[in-house]
């Protein structure tokens, strides 16, 4: 984990130095802009995965707790060379890492200042279509918002914590705990998990 971790903090990292060295930046300051900008997501990215494994310590298993504090110092060690090594390589490397000509960055990075717009992305391209056409766009996702409800859509999804809706179930509302009695709920059978 801590490796994918590295790999791809590092990816983004000189994503962001190589589309600044397109821009006619000088690549030092571009390997310092890039720590800046992308760093910050890194570390925040990091801090998240850092916290998320050292809470496997709550279970109380104490293999679990090894395991996640071990894998939890891995990766703070891969965030600490993703926004302290890097930067100083591709320093170090300077201007050898700047994009050739008529590559896909230059092209981003052109696009990104002002330039051409016909070499938008697909991402791009499908969010620009779905905002044109905001009815179009729901009248779709109605299919599959109707598979996603299962047989019985009528069924609100805090009645379905047993087998028969109608037969005393729960529903948790903020710090309440509300009981629908008994024959009160709509009849519904749970979904399939």
């Amino acid at each position: 984990m801590p490796r994918s971790r590295l790999s791809g903090d590092v990816l983004f990292i000189l994503s962001h130095h190589r589309q600044q060295l397109a821009r006619g930046i000088d690549p030092r300051e571009s390997a310092a802009l890039a720590t800046g900008t992308a760093g910050s997501a890194v570390v925040f990215a990091g801090t998240t995965v850092i916290i998320a494994l050292a809470a496997l310590s709550v279970i109380g298993i104490p293999f679990m707790t090894t395991m996640g504090l071990g894998a939890a110092g891995a990766v703070l060690i891969a965030v600490l060379a993703a926004i302290t090594l890097v930067p100083a390589i591709a320093g170090f490397a300077g201007s050898r890492l700047t994009p050739k000509p008529g590559s896909r960055t230059v092209r981003r990075a052109a696009h990104a200042v002002g330039g051409s717009t016909r070499h938008l992305t697909m991402g791009t391209r499908w969010t620009k279509w779905v905002i044109a056409k905001p009815l179009l766009t729901d009248i779709a996702q109605l299919p599959v918002q109707a598979r996603a409800d299962g047989e019985h859509p009528s069924c609100p999804p805090w009645l379905v914590s047993h087998d028969r809706c109608g037969h005393g179930a729960e529903r948790v509302v903020s710090d309440q705990t509300i009981v629908t009695p008994r024959g009160n709920a709509p009849h519904c059978r749970r979904p399939a998990a």
